[in-house]
């Protein structure tokens, strides 16, 4: 009677999966490669569906009380199929943990990213504002400097003005006693000159 081999079981790797199931007669089921995602994102065709072998016992010929029976050979593939859908649940819980802690990470990013513009943006604005009041000022003080030289300007010329209006009025003044002094005197010479016609004295 031909040995039943036991249920294999499938040999662990670092990530947790198994990689491949012993079969009868030193004949190895190779799965196909279930890969666990990396950290840094999803690569594509990274996963696929494993493939059965080509055959399940040696080429080279086999004495038949060496070959197992379809019993066995069934119960090999139950237990190589509960290994594959083992591997396909953890590889499809790993994919799923990978995608929320990938789309995690990209919102922080982006959060991270729009506090630091944010930031960036208040600075550049505050920097903006601080340059506009420095030219505020700076306008401001020569439009008041302007603004005093010219009532400085025309208050010289108000002075000036009246000066020149006082010192006219003066002159007038002046002139106008100078021409009722000459008018006086021609009045008075006028009378003596009569006087001395009256008198018989030719003036001369």
């Amino acid at each position: 009677a031909m040995a039943v081999h036991a249920a294999p079981s499938a040999v662990p790797t670092a990530s947790g999966l198994p990689t491949a199931v012993p079969t009868v007669a030193g004949t190895v089921f190779q799965p196909g490669s279930v890969a666990v995602p990396p950290a840094g994102g999803i690569v594509a065709g990274t996963y696929c569906m494993p493939q059965m072998p080509a055959q399940l016992v040696p080429a080279s010929a086999v004495a038949m009380r060496d070959l197992a029976d379809p019993d066995t050979i069934q119960a090999q593939k139950e237990a190589y199929a509960r290994d594959l859908e083992e591997q396909l649940r953890r590889g499809v819980e790993v994919l799923g943990e990978t995608h929320k802690q990938q789309t995690e990470a990209l919102h922080g990013a982006a959060t991270q990213e729009r506090t630091r513009y944010n930031l960036a943006m208040d600075q550049q604005v505050k920097a903006q504002e601080l340059q506009l009041s420095q030219e505020y000022n700076e306008q401001l003080m020569r439009l008041q400097q302007a603004a005093q030289a010219k009532r400085a300007e025309l208050e010289t010329q108000a002075t000036c003005l009246t000066l020149e209006f006082q010192q006219r009025k003066v002159q007038e003044e002046f002139l106008a006693q100078q021409v009722g002094i000459q008018q006086q005197h021609q009045e008075a010479q006028r009378r003596i000159e009569e006087e001395m016609r009256k008198m018989g004295i030719n003036p001369a």
